[in-house]
């Protein structure tokens, strides 16, 4: 009877070989991961920390803002080593009726809010993103000013994105 399998040419002995625990393969130089949820989280962290510098990691609508972290070492790590390069985000105070975050790589974040007429007016631009409670003191202390051109957040498609996502006005 034979054995366990030799591994082909070339193959180093048994005793030689590490054991692979990963379920990323040898060699990957890009990983999609796609809406990962809450309980995913640490697996995220642990490849990530694996792999390393060696392979790109792509999160794919991962829902930050939505996920319940494990601990706050585990929400520092996510942000501090993933940069968001896109993000649309309707409604994104829950407090607010309307408005938008958005943010196209390597821009700023900004924060915006509908306008009856024209594409949103921006309200905020800022390298970091905000806390809620930062979006929402932006969006109070604003919302009582003038309806002023202050800037297209869309690079003169504002007014097609202002038609696609009609459901950014408020109620």
């Amino acid at each position: 009877g034979g054995g366990g399998g030799g591994g082909g040419f070339g193959a180093k002995p048994a005793a030689q070989q590490k054991p692979t625990t990963s379920a990323v393969p040898e060699g990957t130089e890009v990983l999609l991961v796609v809406a990962p949820q809450a309980n995913q989280m640490k697996q995220v962290v642990s490849v990530s920390k694996e792999v390393g510098m060696g392979c790109l990691m792509i999160l794919v609508n991962p829902r930050l803002s939505e996920v319940e972290f494990e601990s706050q070492g585990q929400e520092d790590f996510l942000n501090d080593e993933f940069e968001s390069v896109f993000h649309l985000q309707p409604n994104p105070v829950p407090t607010w009726n309307g408005g938008l975050l958005y943010k196209s790589y390597p821009d700023d974040w900004t924060l915006a809010i509908p306008r009856k007429i024209g594409p949103p007016r921006v309200m905020a631009t800022s390298k970091a993103k905000w806390s809620q409670d930062e979006m929402e003191a932006v969006l109070k202390g604003e919302a009582d000013k003038d309806d002023d051109p202050a800037g297209d957040i869309f690079g003169g498609v504002g007014d097609s994105i202002t038609n696609a996502f009609g459901f950014l006005k408020g109620k």
